[in-house]
C-alpha cells in the first residue's frame, strides 16, 4: 500500500493558496520559498499564479469612474470616487474624451440617417454593395469607397452625399474620432 495520493488542484484554488502564502512570506523575512509555494510552482507557473483576474461580466467589474452625458446633453464627471456597476451607471465612459465622442457620434448618426433618407446598409442581402464611407484610419478621418461585408457606421449610398456630410460636419467628426 502506498502513502501517495493523486491531487487535483484547480488554478483558482492555487491562486488563493499562492496569495495566502505570499502574505505569510512577506510578513516573515525569509528568502526561501515555503513548501506550499514550491508545490504550487511545481504545478503552475508564477505568471499563472499571479495573473490578474479579469472580469467576465459587467457586475464583476464592481466599480467604475469616468464621465457621462446628462439629461441636458452636457458632460458630467462621476462625483464619487468609484461608482458601482449597477444598471443606472452603464452610461459612464472611462474618459472625458470618450464621453464627448459619444455625444458627437449620437448627433452624427441622426444626421447620417437624414442624409441617407430611406437607404440603409444591408449586409445580409447586399454585402458587396458599393458604399461610400467615413472612417478613422490611422487616427485621421478619411473618405473611402467600400464594397465588402464590413459594417462601417458612417456609410452612405452616394459619394456626393458622403462628401457633403464630410464637409458639413468636420467638427463633429473630429470629436467622434475615437469611436469611429
Amino acid at each position: 500500500m502506498s502513502d501517495k495520493k493523486q491531487v487535483f488542484l484547480s488554478l483558482e484554488t492555487a491562486k488563493i493558496m499562492w496569495k495566502e502564502e505570499l502574505k505569510k512570506f512577506n510578513s516573515s523575512l525569509s528568502s526561501e520559498n515555503t513548501p506550499t509555494m514550491l508545490f504550487l510552482l511545481d504545478n503552475f507557473t508564477k505568471d499563472k499564479l499571479e495573473a490578474k483576474e479579469l472580469p467576465k461580466t459587467w457586475e464583476e467589474l464592481k466599480t467604475i469612474k469616468g464621465y457621462y452625458v446628462d439629461d441636458k446633453s452636457e458632460l458630467s464627471k462621476v462625483n464619487i470616487h468609484n461608482a458601482m456597476t449597477v444598471d443606472m451607471n452603464k452610461n459612464i465612459f472611462p474618459t472625458k474624451e470618450l464621453a464627448e465622442a459619444s455625444l458627437a457620434l449620437a448627433q452624427l448618426l441622426q444626421l447620417r440617417d437624414v442624409y441617407n433618407g430611406n437607404w440603409k446598409v444591408d449586409l445580409n442581402n447586399k454585402p458587396n454593395e458599393m458604399r461610400y464611407i467615413i472612417i478613422n484610419h490611422c487616427n485621421n478621418i478619411s473618405k473611402r469607397a467600400n464594397c465588402g461585408g464590413d459594417n462601417i457606421i458612417l456609410s452612405f449610398e452616394k459619394e456626393n452625399i458622403r462628401n457633403q456630410f464630410f464637409t458639413n460636419f468636420q467638427d463633429l467628426l473630429e470629436i467622434a474620432k475615437p469611436l469611429l
